[in-house]
């Protein structure tokens, strides 16, 4: 039944629009283990809810609420307990696909329960629909997506294709005012 629904979602985005951007600024709130301190902003290869290829880096993930952090992080076996960190950074972006606007669902014909209730990390042979949508906006140019928390109500989500950023324009900042982070900036 996934492979098949996998099947179906990979020729649903296979056109996915290139103009449903929006900007994007404010600050977020990112988690991380306290061994990757030196590299706050980077991510290794992995999957996540919008990304599920084990050979590139996966997104960086933000939540609007600093509480929303971990209990996000949870589903994908993240270990609270080991040392860890969460951190505010400023982002400014410039062409987000936006997944909280129900007009946006509707023309990309994928639901809020798809989009929000299906458990990603329970997918393993295939890509969940999330995975896929995600992998079309990165193909597509999005910088990132925005999301509804599906851990804590009330809070979004960004998850930031870094290597999409128009360098230009768009920026990631953390917000540092002790300078106790080497690389705090992308670009």
């Amino acid at each position: 039944m996934k492979r098949q629904i996998s099947t179906q979602c990979q020729k649903k985005f296979a056109n996915l629009p290139d103009n449903l951007g929006i900007l994007q600024q404010g600050k977020f709130c990112r988690g991380a283990y306290l061994k990757y301190s030196n590299t706050p902003l980077g991510s290794g290869p992995g999957t996540g809810r919008f990304w599920s290829d084990k050979h590139l880096d996966s997104p960086l993930y933000f939540s609007s609420d600093e509480y929303a952090v971990f209990p996000e992080r949870r589903e994908t076996g993240f270990d609270i307990v080991e040392p860890h960190f969460r951190f505010w950074a400023t982002v400014d972006l410039e062409n987000v696909l936006d997944l909280t606007s129900a007009n946006v669902r509707k023309l990309l014909k994928i639901t809020k329960y798809e989009v929000e209730k299906i458990e990603w990390s329970a997918w393993k042979e295939v890509p969940c629909p999330t995975q896929i949508l995600g992998r079309q906006a990165f193909d597509a140019g999005y910088e990132a997506i925005i999301f509804n928390s599906v851990r804590h109500k009330g809070s979004t989500n960004l998850a930031i294709f870094a290597a999409n950023l128009n360098v230009n324009r768009s920026s990631i900042v953390i917000q540092d005012s002790h300078g106790n982070f080497k690389n705090g900036r992308i670009p």
